[in-house]
C-alpha cells in the first residue's frame, strides 16, 4: 500500500485531521498525540493505535531526501529524535504531507519509510559535525560529503548538496 495518488491521500488526511481536532472517533478508540521536532518545534503525529496508523505530516518524506536547502526552521538534533519517537511507535500505515515528487500530495507508507529517513538525517548530520571538526568550511563540506548509500532516494542528485547547506546552517548559522 506504499504511495497513493494526491487525492485518495488528501481525503484521508482530511478525514484523520477531523477525527483528531474533533475528537469524533469511535467510543472505544484511542488516538494518542505528541509534539515531535522537525521543520517546528511543535509539530504533532497523531497515533491511531485501533488502525496501526500515524498520521506525521510534516515530519518525513517517503522515498526521498529532504526538500532543497532544508528552508524550514529545523530543530537538529531533535528533528531526529522527533523520528525516533514516531519509529517506536506501533503502526503498519504511515501517512504523510510529503511524499511522491511532483504529485502535490502526501504518501502512505510504512514504519520502514521512518526508518530511512531518520537514517539518512543521522548520516548527514554527522557528516556535517565530522566536516565542521575537521576544520571544513560549509562549501568544502558540500564538496566532499558523500552518501552513496541513499542515492535511490528521489532528488538525492538534485537536493542533496543542498541539504548539506541546509544542515550546516541550521547547526551553525553560517
Amino acid at each position: 500500500m506504499k504511495k497513493t495518488g494526491p487525492i485518495l491521500l488528501l481525503l484521508c488526511l482530511a478525514l484523520i485531521c477531523i477525527l483528531a481536532l474533533t475528537g469524533c472517533t469511535e467510543e472505544n478508540e484511542k488516538v494518542e498525540t505528541g509534539p515531535v521536532k522537525g521543520h517546528s518545534d511543535n509539530l504533532v503525529a497523531v497515533h491511531y493505535p485501533e488502525e496501526r496508523a500515524v498520521l506525521a505530516v510534516d515530519a518525513l518524506w517517503i522515498d526521498r531526501v529532504s526538500f532543497l536547502d532544508l528552508p524550514f526552521k529545523h530543530f537538529f538534533p531533535g528533528a531526529i529524535e522527533g523520528l525516533r519517537i514516531i519509529e517506536d511507535l506501533d503502526f503498519d500505515i504511515l501517512l504523510t504531507g510529503h511524499g511522491v515528487h511532483g504529485t502535490g500530495g502526501g504518501a502512505i507508507g510504512v514504519k520502514e519509510d521512518v526508518r530511512e529517513f531518520r537514517e539518512y538525517f543521522e548520516a548527514l548530520y554527522d557528516k556535517v559535525v565530522k566536516a565542521r571538526e575537521d576544520g571544513l568550511g560549509k562549501e568544502e563540506a558540500m564538496a566532499s560529503i558523500k552518501l552513496p548509500e541513499y542515492s535511490h532516494l528521489d532528488m538525492f542528485d538534485k537536493w542533496f548538496k543542498l541539504n548539506i547547506k541546509g544542515m550546516w546552517f541550521h547547526m551553525y548559522g553560517e
